[in-house]
């Protein structure tokens, strides 16, 4: 469940986290024949326990990027980190669970994921130490498992570099020792929240959300949408590991989420999304914007594309 809007009190100072800058918190419900026992938890993070020894805020957050005011919380968090103050790792928990071979776990992309347990007994839900994958600093929230195979791909995007483009392609056997990793250089150095995926081809999307630092000394977000950028899916074979690119015509679009299952047949590709026309960060950080609502005409729609045939 995604865990945001969160208001967090420090010692009298009230700083309210908003889209997607809010801590994860884990809800439990377990049900016998005669009683409901529930519980709630915040997931203790490498970020949520550094600002409770702390006692504030001592991370950057997404909403606060802006102006003067976000220059200066980015050498602030900098320095904490450079001090050893605080651990670098950056994520929250609060956006999606996966459950993998009789073990839950909490996820957030800009950090890898945190291992659940929880007592059905008692209704208590305690963190454990995070998952570790060699040579990886972070993965997606909503990672695609392919139960022929047995493997789950924990893909990425370049969380820590923003100025390249690059999707972090991981595929894991269900036991989650590595089978292969490789860099996917990307046109566009945004996020890339969701794929989708066929019985043989991961679908990639590649869209023009762009990093921009100058943004921030404008008073504005640092992401922000392209409309007369590129936007590409790539088809990468689940076994060949080839990847081949198709490109809209006289379009731009964003899309946070697919469809999980995509269909493939002899000649096209067809999938399914929640389709954005643009996208504006402001929306999402923003809550009082003046139409009260994120904008984009969101939609789902489906999306086709032939597949190239050689002569």
């Amino acid at each position: 469940r995604h865990t945001r809007f969160l208001p967090v009190s420090w010692a009298g100072d009230v700083y309210k986290r908003q889209m997607f800058d809010g801590d994860g918190m884990v809800h439990s419900a377990f049900i016998n024949k005669t009683h409901l026992i529930y519980s709630n938890k915040w997931i203790e993070t490498k970020r949520f326990k550094a600002e409770t020894k702390w006692g504030k805020k001592m991370y950057l957050y997404l909403g606060e990027l802006r102006g003067l005011h976000g220059i200066i919380q980015i050498i602030k968090s900098y320095l904490y980190q450079i001090l050893c103050l605080v651990p670098s790792s950056r994520g929250t928990a609060n956006t999606a669970l996966l459950y993998l071979n009789n073990v839950t776990y909490a996820l957030h992309e800009a950090d890898l994921p945190y291992i659940l347990k929880y007592d059905s007994s008692s209704g208590k839900v305690n963190t454990c130490e995070q998952l570790k994958i060699s040579g990886v600093n972070s993965v997606t929230a909503h990672p695609k498992i392919d139960n022929f195979r047995e493997v789950i791909y924990m893909y990425g995007y370049n969380t820590y570099d923003f100025l390249k483009g690059t999707f972090f392609h991981n595929v894991l056997h269900s036991n989650l020792t590595i089978l292969h990793q490789s860099n996917i250089s990307l046109l566009n150095n945004g996020i890339i929240h969701d794929i989708t995926h066929t019985n043989n081809h991961l679908i990639i999307p590649d869209m023009p959300l762009c990093y921009n630092f100058n943004n921030i000394m404008e008073n504005k977000l640092p992401l922000s949408f392209n409309k007369h950028g590129i936007t590409r899916f790539g088809t990468l074979h689940k076994d060949t590991q080839y990847i081949e690119w198709y490109y809209l015509d006289n379009d731009n679009i964003y899309i946070f989420h697919f469809s999980d299952i995509a269909i493939e047949t002899n000649d096209e590709f067809i999938l399914f999304a929640c389709v954005m026309d643009s996208i504006y960060m402001e929306d999402f950080v923003n809550l009082n914007n003046p139409e009260n609502k994120v904008r984009g005409n969101i939609r789902l729609q489906q999306i086709l594309s032939l597949i190239h045939i050689s002569e």
